[in-house]
């Protein structure tokens, strides 16, 4: 584990023989640095892994570096009934153990041979498989994009540098009482939609557009579960999703009540699943908008979406569902994230802090007794407290 000194355990995960020169150089630059590197170079050099051995090794490091090309990898037969690669084994073993991840991948616009790519060679079900994994990575986490081995390793180790002075940062300020911690909880800007009706979502939306309001968040409020419909959720996580930058959609429940941060695609994709007809007329709104931009195409295209509603085989009122806290839980199922820290009348000090900064979240909400009381931006909040250590040491 993690030296005193600022020295890590890393994991490097990624498919092999299509990214061997990556791996090398990025194993070179952070042995270079000092770090103790674990690979799979560490068993046997090819896709075939040993995965009780990756998985466990992912485990014990202090971080995960994962590099993706567009190979979707290995699938072991064996006792693997959601037939994952290895390489997605890693990454979810790193997530649900708390290990800090940093995500790498090979630029769209990169050339590459058709003979490492899925989608040419028809593995991993035609590409669809890395795709997927490749877009849930985009949506979790700010990855870097590379185009060369030498491009990644500077990025890796950039990244790793400052991931390491920050976990130093951190340390220190948790028990040097020398060292300011903030006083207060920096709440992220979030756009909040209290209504279901359409044209207060359009309004909303292109009243964020058209002040250029900035928002990371999208703020939905469920009340008691009789404010919602289903179709609208659905609507509203699509044009979040096509025409803004919100990163996450907060789910609240009464009184506040933290219900889960979740995606606007990973929202959108799972009402798609339980209103087919719903999303394909949304997709039909929006193929329809095609020389508005901006608000202009936001109220265009629920206008659209308000007469392919009506022209639907079953009306919209027989077919929505009420949005309660159990409905969304089980709509989204893993895709619903719920890593809050509960301060429960803790004052705010290093114990707080040093939950917030262990999550692995970006954005990590604080509840107090269930209610929500901000969502801290964590590496925000890991560079305020790195400051503060640099000013106690000048």
């Amino acid at each position: 584990m993690a030296a005193d000194d600022g020295r890590l355990t890393i994991y490097i995960s990624s498919t092999f023989s299509d990214l061997a020169d990556y791996r090398r150089a990025t194993h070179d630059v952070l042995r270079k640095m000092g770090h103790d590197v674990r690979a799979m170079e560490d068993y046997i050099a090819q896709d075939e892994r040993p995965v009780d051995y990756c998985v466990r090794d992912v485990k014990t490091c202090d971080l995960y570096v994962g590099i993706f090309a567009w190979r979707y990898g290995y699938v072991p037969r064996q006792d693997n009934p959601e037939q994952k690669s290895v390489t997605q084994m890693e990454f979810e073993a790193a997530r649900e153990h708390g290990i800090p991840c940093l995500v790498f991948m090979l630029a769209d616009d990169s050339p590459w041979p058709p003979s490492q790519m899925d989608a040419k060679t028809g593995d991993g079900e035609a590409g669809k498989k890395i795709d997927a994994f490749r877009g849930r990575l985009g949506e979790d986490y700010m990855a870097s994009f590379f185009a060369n081995p030498e491009q990644l390793a500077s990025q890796v180790g950039v990244a790793v540098a400052t991931h390491s002075q920050q976990r130093l940062a951190v340390q220190r300020a948790t028990v040097d009482p020398e060292v300011a911690l903030p006083t207060e909880l920096a709440d992220t800007r979030r756009l909040g939609f209290g209504t279901t009706l359409l044209p207060d979502i359009a309004e909303r939306i292109a009243s964020m557009l058209e002040t250029a309001e900035s928002a990371r968040l999208g703020e939905v409020d469920l009340g008691e579960g009789d404010v919602w419909w289903s179709t609208r959720l659905l609507l509203l996580a699509a044009l979040i999703d096509d025409y803004t930058e919100i990163e996450q959609l907060l789910i609240l429940g009464v009184d506040k009540e933290l219900i889960g941060l979740a995606t606007p695609s990973a929202v959108r994709r799972s009402l798609a699943a339980v209103h087919p007809s719903v999303s394909e007329a949304y997709e039909a709104s929006a193929r329809s908008v095609t020389t508005e931009v901006g608000s202009q195409a936001v109220q265009a295209v629920v206008s659209q979406f308000s007469i392919e509603l009506g022209q639907l085989a079953e009306s919209e009122e027989s077919i929505k569902e009420l949005v309660s806290p159990a409905r969304v839980k089980n709509w989204l199922g893993a895709e619903l994230i719920n890593d809050d820290v509960a301060r429960d009348g803790q004052p705010l000090g290093p114990s707080v802090y040093r939950q917030i900064l262990l999550r692995r979240s970006g954005l990590v909400p604080v509840t107090n007794s269930y209610r929500l009381e901000a969502v801290v931006d964590r590496h925000r909040l890991a560079n305020d407290i790195a400051l503060g250590v640099l000013a106690t040491a000048t």
